[in-house]
């Protein structure tokens, strides 16, 4: 289970939590990486925001990086992340940053508690069924799924050079497809909640969260800020951390001046 209470400038094998050199910060701002990935996935992110004023918390979700506890749901991983919430100071402005699965799970959680979570911050966000593939569907497969997460995550290994994922990364890849498959069509309440408190950050060359999904959200959202690229793909905490950095800097500092 998440700790009890959170201090700044704690480091835990799953669970960094860092304050300003000066010790004062304007707001707490919280990772969710993806699939796969683990708190590492926003190591050159953080790297490009460490001048701001804001306390930054990353963490694995379970199943993942140094994360022991088995895989769960998107609603179980929002639980999980709302536990996280719950240690911090009250009245801290929190914000939510999530890429691909964990722009779902910060959107489902920042709906359970909406009145203390201005804006969620969504980075190749996957939050509706148009997001799901052909893949998704062999990847949460019972048994077959299980190789196909393995084949995955190597072929991913050799692409990036990531090899931060877990020893569980493809138990866990496997499981949350199966409930990704179930969850992602049933999110529209908890987008809806959310509504334009939601911002989105997409390129369009990203093959894994396709374009039409996108389409879609701007639909159910249509006041909901949208910025798009032209390059980066789907992983753009690791191909362009800059303009993620850039992304989140302008979208926490526009809330907290207004």
């Amino acid at each position: 289970m998440p700790p009890d209470r959170i201090r700044g400038d704690q480091s835990s094998q799953w669970l960094i939590d860092t304050l300003p050199s000066s010790g004062i910060y304007k707001g707490v701002v919280v990772f969710v990486h993806g699939q796969p990935g683990s708190k590492e996935s926003w190591s050159r992110v953080l790297l490009r925001l460490a001048r701001f004023p804001y306390r930054y918390i990353v963490f694995d979700r379970p199943g993942w990086g140094d994360n022991s506890i088995d895989s769960m749901s998107i609603s179980g991983n929002a639980y999980y992340l709302l536990e996280i919430l719950k240690s911090l100071p009250r009245g801290s402005k929190i914000y939510l940053v999530g890429h691909s699965l964990g722009a779902a799970v910060a959107t489902v959680a920042a709906s359970m508690i909406s009145e203390t979570l201005p804006r969620v911050l969504a980075v190749s966000p996957a939050l509706n069924g148009d997001a799901l593939m052909a893949l998704d569907s062999a990847i949460a497969l019972p048994i077959v799924g299980s190789a196909v997460a393995k084949v995955s995550l190597e072929l991913l290994r050799r692409k990036t050079g990531y090899s931060h994922w877990g020893a569980s990364s493809a138990s866990s890849f496997s499981l949350e497809q199966r409930w990704l498959l179930r969850e992602l069509p049933m999110l529209g309440p908890a987008v809806l909640d959310v509504g334009d408190r939601l911002s989105v950050l997409y390129a369009t060359n990203d093959r894994v969260v396709p374009f039409r999904s996108i389409v879609a959200l701007s639909k159910t959202l249509p006041k909901a800020p949208m910025t798009l690229c032209i390059s980066g793909g789907h992983n753009l905490p690791a191909t362009r951390p800059s303009l993620v950095a850039h992304f989140i800097a302008k979208s926490v500092t526009k809330e907290l001046l207004t």
